[in-house]
């Protein structure tokens, strides 16, 4: 659709993270608001944000042309600087210094929306933010077997 609307090659950036970190990111979230059941429609077929992202991510690994950068959260957040020159020069970008000790989102969500105040919080600088959820053996597992299918294309949740 993109190459339709768009005169020239579009570029998309990927974020991708391992779906056991999503998880627990939305738990916490999710218990930080108030939620009863933290975990429950995560990981429904089709359902969003998660399982329709996953899916996504998944086409775009299969129908790669070259305008695709996949950028883990573990690049992000561990090389910033080296992540975001290969981010530039995917795009074809001039590459600029950020000030990545004063981050300001001057865009701001309103999270109240989607009952999940804190969404689209953005820190000030990139780091990690420590999650104390702990996810059941079971979820683990399945959360493992949607990584390993979002990298080769086949789920198996038998």
């Amino acid at each position: 659709m993109l190459n339709r609307y768009f005169d020239n090659t579009p570029k998309v950036i990927v974020l991708v993270r391992p779906m056991v970190e999503i998880v627990a990111s939305f738990m916490s979230l999710r218990k930080a608001n108030g939620w009863q059941d933290l975990g429950a429609g995560l990981l429904d077929n089709g359902s969003e944000p998660i399982m329709r992202s996953l899916a996504g991510v998944e086409w775009a690994r299969k129908n790669d042309n070259g305008e695709f950068i996949f950028v883990s959260y573990d690049q992000l957040v561990d090389d910033t600087q080296a992540t975001l020159h290969r981010i530039y020069e995917h795009c074809g970008w001039e590459t600029f210094e950020h000030d990545l000790e004063n981050i300001v989102n001057t865009h701001k969500e309103n999270d109240d929306v989607y009952n999940l105040v804190g969404q689209h919080d953005v820190r000030q600088q990139i780091s990690r933010r420590t999650v104390d959820i702990e996810l059941s053996d079971e979820l683990i597992d399945k959360c493992n077997r949607l990584d390993e299918w979002s990298m080769c294309g086949t789920l198996r949740m038998d």
